[in-house]
């Protein structure tokens, strides 16, 4: 899964939107979605969350459970799932 994320988001970054960071939130938590839709339930009812950018060391809850991220050049997309729904 990570590996299609990562060239999901290098697509992404090709067309130098103004925009990117809220639409690469947005893509990025879909396509995990979609991703994952067959494999488990747990997508399908509790929500994704996205943090996008070069510093947010305090920026996930501590209560997070499923985390998934990766780093393209000066960047990182971390995408994490509350537990306590």
């Amino acid at each position: 899964m990570h590996k299609d994320l990562y060239k999901f988001l290098i697509e992404m970054m090709k067309e130098e939107d103004w925009e990117f960071e809220r639409k690469a939130a947005k893509a990025l938590i879909e396509k995990v979605q979609e991703i994952n839709c067959n494999h488990s339930q747990m997508t399908q009812t509790h929500g994704w969350f996205c943090v996008f950018g070069k510093q947010f060391s305090a920026a996930i809850p501590i209560n997070c459970g499923s985390l998934l991220h990766c780093y393209v050049d000066q960047y990182a997309i971390v995408l994490y799932r509350c537990t306590n729904e």
